[in-house]
This record gives structure tokens, sequence and C-alpha cells, in this order.
């Protein structure tokens, strides 16, 4: 989506009617990329108004019948605006919230994705510069040397490549110009927050340019531990990106390399069990009794995307091809107590390529747009529950109105005798779910806008997706016989689960 603006504008159109790296090298140097362009004279815009082409083509934001809020690079500079969760207070229809270090539980007019199972795509679309970024763990992206971010509300799908059921936000980043800059900025805070950020652009020839950007940001966490120890929610985070562009008669194109690194705390819980009084007296301390275990929420994020545009005239063909990889390493401290009654963590990798293809036409009474995608992912991932047994018993039995119990005297009950009253409940206990998908999807689709008379358009719009999932997951099966626990014999059960979702 390619607009116009002051420097610092921002705008929205709520109001009106819903209208592996080497694979990627040979593609992206393959790809021809294409920008629709206007064939017929463009009524002059009014200084200050914003173009818009969410359909693929220019139009004024007035005149879309999208609705769409955008934001200039300044405006977000202005707002505080440092990744996408920020956006939730500046965009109509937008709302979230953080569920953990590395899930952004974000909707649009109230539709989202509030399950982060491995085989379950997110109903909102995140695309950088058009990139499809297909998981919510790796969607926290720092908004630093941006061009502008849009958010389109309602689905999307003849428009997008993938997943747009309840909108999508789309960030564009500045590419090389052929001019020579460079600035810098930096910020100092509350909590030592220190943030900074650069850039340097420089023409390299008379058609090639580069440009190279980074952003570090690191803040303390909100909430502190008493006895030492790291804050939780504290910040960690550095971004850096090259580009490169080569612009010809009607051929451009652009290559992007970017990486972001985060070291963050995770989220601060604390056990109203331990300070149960604290409500009651109408305060929440956050300084004190925040657990024992240290948490985190580590990611590394890589994207390698090419861009090119090629100039017809009336036509113009566009290919977008990327490669992305990340990792994340979490861990939460989830009673927030000063022993381990529960920890969780998880560890998940993904790789994912993608290519698509579109072609613009615009003529005088008829504006199309024809396009199609594919996406190859592959994840892994693994979630571990750690507790202590006796812990869980006692918390088991006062739910239940039954005092504190210790392990033996519950189960004993709870099983009808089969576990002696004797038992004692291991002190760690750690629980595996392991599971890893491959997963791969294709769609074409179609915009179609008719004109039959002056101050009437007819708009049309189709698509057609198909997805293949393959999900195995391992899992901790029910254990039938408690007799192998009791004896102290070591035992392993283990349940294997595997299924395909494909049309019949």
């Amino acid at each position: 989506m390619l607009w116009k603006r002051p420097a610092g504008s921002e705008a929205s159109n709520e109001g009106k009617t819903m209208r592996h790296i080497a694979k990627s090298a040979l593609l992206l140097g393959a790809a021809f990329v294409a920008e629709p362009c206007l064939a017929q004279a463009a009524d002059p815009v009014p200084e200050g108004e914003i173009v818009v082409t969410a359909q693929k083509r220019e139009q004024r934001l007035t005149d879309t019948p999208l609705a769409i809020s955008a934001f200039g690079e300044d405006a977000l500079k202005a707002r505080g605006t440092n990744s996408i969760s920020d956006l939730v207070s500046s965009a109509p229809g937008l709302s979230g919230a953080q569920v953990s270090g590395t899930q952004p539980l974000l909707t649009i007019r109230g539709i989202g994705t509030n399950d982060f199972s491995i085989g379950v795509d997110p109903a909102l679309g995140i695309y950088v510069d058009e990139v499809y970024i297909g998981r919510s763990a790796g969607a926290i992206t720092n908004i630093f040397d941006v061009d502008r971010v849009e958010v389109v509300k309602g689905p999307q799908g003849t428009l997008f490549g993938r997943n747009t059921t309840a909108g999508a936000i789309s960030i564009v980043r500045n590419q090389p110009k052929d001019r020579f800059e460079a600035h810098a900025d930096a910020e100092y805070g509350s909590f030592n927050l220190f943030s900074v950020s650069g850039v340097v652009n420089a023409p390299l020839t008379d058609t090639v340019a580069a440009r190279a950007s980074l952003y570090y940001r690191k803040r303390d966490g909100d909430n502190r531990r008493v006895l030492g120890g790291p804050a939780a929610e504290r910040i960690d985070s550095f971004s850096g990106r090259a580009a490169l562009r080569y612009k010809g008669a009607n051929l451009t194109y652009d290559l992007n390399v970017d990486y972001q690194r985060d070291r963050n705390g995770g989220p601060a819980y604390q056990s109203f069990t331990f300070n149960g009084d604290r409500p009651a007296l109408g305060y929440y301390d956050t300084a004190t009794d925040l657990g024992d275990r240290d948490s985190k929420a580590d990611r590394d994020v890589v994207l390698v995307s090419g861009r090119g545009t090629l100039d017809l005239g009336s036509l113009s063909l566009t290919s977008i091809t990327a490669y992305r990889h990340y990792k994340v390493d979490y861990l939460e401290d989830t009673d927030g107590g000063p022993t381990t009654i529960l920890n969780f963590g998880t560890k998940e990798k993904q790789d994912a390529w993608s290519q698509e293809l579109r072609l613009n036409y615009t003529g005088e009474k008829v504006d199309a747009f024809l396009g199609a995608s594919i996406f190859e992912e592959k994840l892994d991932s693994r979630s571990a529950a750690i507790y202590d047994e006796e812990a869980v018993c006692g918390g088991i039995a006062r739910a239940n109105g039954a005092g504190t119990l210790p392990c033996g005297i519950l189960l004993n009950a709870l099983s009808g005798g089969l576990v002696p009253v004797e038992f004692t409940g291991l002190p760690r206990v750690q629980e595996d779910v392991l599971a890893t998908g491959k997963f791969s999807s294709w769609g074409i689709y179609g915009d179609f806008t008719f004109r039959p008379v002056k101050g009437l358009e007819l708009i049309l719009g189709a698509r057609y997706s198909s997805d293949r999932k393959r999900v195995t997951i391992d899992v901790p099966a029910p254990v039938t016989s408690l007799a192998p626990i009791v004896a102290g014999a070591p035992s392993l059960y283990v349940q294997s689960t595997s299924g395909v979702l494909a049309p019949p």
C-alpha cells in the first residue's frame, strides 16, 4: 500500500461501509516484481490528502471503500509507537493484550485468535513490506525506519496473500533512495530506559542505492524482586536491517535482510495465596514476592525478502519472495510464590518460505487485480509444565474446602484406596509436550472494480485457497495404574498422536 502524505500525517477511514535460504536466494534473483501504475491521468490530489493503494491501485483515502487507519513515520514517533502492540492506542477498532512475553493477542472489531496451538493460524494478518508473518510469536516486530503503518479492517482475502479474516496490519519500511542521508535518535527515560536508532542511506551508482538502519532499546522492568535478581518484564531488544535497491527504466527491485534479537523478561506474577491481605487492604505491592525463578522471553528473527517492480504501462507485474526463520525461548514463574509450585516454559522454532505473484490492470472503466501465492512452513515446539506435586495436591484440597492435605491422603481418597496414605509427592515433576508441524498453502484471488457510469463503482472479489497441515504431538499419556509410581520404579508414559487436515 503506497500513499502520499505530508510528514507526520495520520488518518482514519473507519466510519465507511466495509466494502531454506538457498531456495529463497535463487527466487529472489529470478522473480520480477511490480508496482501498480496508473495509465489514466488521475485527478489532482489536494495538499495533505492521503493516497492509498489498499486495492492495489492508487486512491484517495476518502474515495476508497475500505476502512483504513494510516500513520506516517513522524506520527508514530510522536505517539511513542515502538512495536505492533503500541498501535492498539492509535487505530480505532484495533485492540489487544500481551498474553505472554512472546504472544500478542490482537483483534480488529473483536475478531481475532486466542488459540496459539501449533496448527492454528491467526485471524489478523500482519505484513512487513508485504511479506506475511505467519506466527503470533514472530509478529512482535520493532517499528523503526518505517514510511508508514496501515491498519485495514475487515476481511481482505481477495487482496492479501494469506489469512486476513479480521483485517491486516501492513508495515512498510523506507527503501533506499538516490540521495545521501544519515540521522540518529536517542532517548532516555524512567526505569533506565535507553533507546537509540540510526539510518544511513547512500547511492552506489546511478541505478543502485543502499540503506542500513538499526534500533536498540533497553529498559528495566516495572516490577522488581526485593531479594534481588533481574526485574520481570524488562526489555532488551536489538534490530538491524540492510537494504539494496536497483531502479532501472521500468524495473525496480528491492532486497532486504532483517535481524531482530530480544532478551526480554517474562511476565510478573504475584501470589494472592502468599500475599492475600494486600488486595483486601486496597493496594498491590509490585515490589515483593514475584517468584523464585527468573523469567525470560528470548527471540531471534531473520527475514530475507525480495520485491521488484516491472512497469508495463497499463499492466504491472509484482513478485514478492521471502524466507523467514525465528526461534523463541520462553519461561515464566506462573505461581508467583517463593517456591517452585508451578513454572511454564516453551521453546519454538519456525522456518517459512513464501512466494506471491500479482498482476494489475488499470483502465478507464475497469480496474483489475489478480494474485497467486504459496506458503510453506515447518514448526517445532516444546512446552513444559514444572510443578511440585505436594503443593498442587494441597491446592486441590484447599479449593474443595478440605484445607491443606498431604498428597497421599488426597490421592488415596480420589483413587478409592489405590494410593497409600503415606505416599509423598515428588518435589519436581516436569511434563513435556513435543509438537512438530509441516504446513503448506496456496491460493488464487482477485479483485475487480467496474465503473459503468460516472459516480458508480461495482466491486467483485473472489478467492480460492488450499491448506494442508501435518502435525505430530507427543504428550504425557493418562496413567492407568499408579503402582509403578508408588513403588518408586522409574516409568515412562508417552502417547503419540498424528493426523492430517486436508480436503477429502
